[in-house]
């Protein structure tokens, strides 16, 4: 009477996987008199090991004995799902969801001193907000961690493809090698070194105002080099130097959208630089100023709604002995010191072509202080809709096609006293 008696019980688990109670069903429980409370073992629960322990205790209501008769049924199944470990100061907690579902949150997670930089591997992407971290695209068993640098947490990622979403800024003079694929969210945070590129990359931010950047006032340093096959994605992402910001190798790619590029060399850097002749180059919405705006050794390089500044120099350019097919499309524009479009080699290797192409309403404008184009021998010109502005009258050799064979016409352009040399189709 007026008593409790609590029951140890141990299930054994055999299958070597971890179980899920899908339901706990009374199936008989004969006396109101007396209630039962199960501790330890929860519907939905996800157990791990070859015990699952828990207990079941009895509380008599009354002020007299009662006896009762209590018959449960466990319906119990191996879990067929995923796993999500959070590890921070050496502590883990452990999410469990179902394989339908692709998203978990941990709560009241406060970040300290130390928590600079979270990592996900097997494509788990975190996100951080109001205390909860919250973890989506989860398809595998998966571990995020806190880590208290960059450069450790870059180390310590292996090849499940990582996530990883920067918590504050990073100011370390540190060069980071990057051999397997990763993406960064900066998050609105600013990363100061130097990145080397061997797989597949993307930098973004879900905030504005993340810059990456390195600078020196004296060194020409390269803050981005890309490697090999690479394919480098930026989105909402500035990325500073004081040489030339990005060097792209080989058969590499660099997609940008809504980026910025500036280099604050005073002499013979580019925005970036293409390497080798076989790079690809796509700039969508974004923004380049540089002493070269895109420069090197050609490949294929689209611009597209986008402006390119040749503060000193060209505005595109490829470089003498080397090849390149150059789109200008949509609201384009390009201003350069010296020429807009540089093809300056007449290379019997090359099949070169320039496509400068909109609509009535939306077209690339080519300004150069030289001239709008230089465009040698080789080069297939196709020029539907745009301007070019210039000194002096374009250069365009080669085979030039034009929308329904409309000519191509120069005439005088005068502005603040200065006759400028304006080419259009008419």
């Amino acid at each position: 009477q007026n008593s409790t008696v609590t029951y140890n019980v141990t299930i054994t688990n055999k299958t070597g996987k971890k179980i899920k109670v899908k339901d706990i069903i009374e199936e008989n429980s004969f006396n109101s008199n007396v209630s039962y409370e199960i501790i330890g073992l929860n519907k939905n629960g996800i157990y791990s090991g070859k015990e699952i322990n828990f207990q079941i205790m009895f509380t008599n209501k009354t002020n007299i004995v009662q006896e009762n008769i209590l018959s449960l049924k466990y319906d119990l199944e191996t879990f067929d799902g995923y796993t999500i470990t959070l590890v921070q100061n050496d502590n883990a907690i452990e999410n469990n969801i179902n394989k339908e579902e692709n998203i978990t949150n941990f709560n009241n997670i406060v970040l300290n001193d130390n928590d600079v930089v979270i990592r996900c591997n097997n494509g788990a992407v975190p996100s951080y907000s109001n205390n909860t971290l919250n973890v989506s695209n989860i398809k595998n068993n998966s571990t995020c961690q806190f880590y208290d640098s960059l450069n450790s947490s870059i180390n310590e990622s292996d090849t499940t493809g990582n996530n990883f979403l920067i918590l504050k800024n990073i100011m370390e003079d540190k060069t980071y090698a990057i051999k397997s694929a990763m993406n960064f969210n900066l998050h609105g945070n600013i990363i100061y070194g130097v990145f080397n590129i061997q797989d597949n990359t993307s930098f973004f931010s879900d905030i504005d105002g993340s810059v990456i950047s390195h600078e020196f006032v004296t060194d020409s340093v390269t803050t981005m080099s890309v490697y090999y096959s690479s394919v480098v994605n930026l989105d909402n992402i500035t990325v500073k130097s004081s040489g030339s910001p990005i060097n792209l190798f080989a058969t590499s790619t660099l997609n940008m959208n809504n980026s910025r590029i500036y280099s604050t060399n005073q002499n013979t850097a580019s925005g970036i630089w293409c390497h080798n002749g076989k790079t690809t180059l796509n700039v969508l919405n974004s923004y380049i100023e540089a002493p070269y705006g895109i420069g090197g050794q050609g490949g294929t390089i689209v611009v597209d709604n986008s402006e390119v500044y040749g503060l000193l120099r060209s505005g595109i350019t490829v470089n003498a002995g080397y090849c390149g097919d150059i789109s200008i499309l949509n609201s384009s524009y390009i201003h350069a010191a010296s020429n807009g479009i540089n093809l300056v080699e007449e290379n019997n290797n090359c099949n070169n072509s320039v496509w400068i192409d909109g609509d009535i309403n939306n077209y690339p404008i080519i300004y150069g202080g030289n001239v709008g184009a230089l465009i040698q021998e080789n080069t297939t010109t196709t020029f539907n809709y745009g301007k070019l502005y210039g000194i002096n009258e374009p250069i365009i050799k080669g085979k030039l096609i034009t929308r329904n064979n409309l000519e191509l016409i120069t005439e005088d352009y005068v502005q603040n006293g200065v006759v400028y040399k304006y080419t259009h189709l008419r």
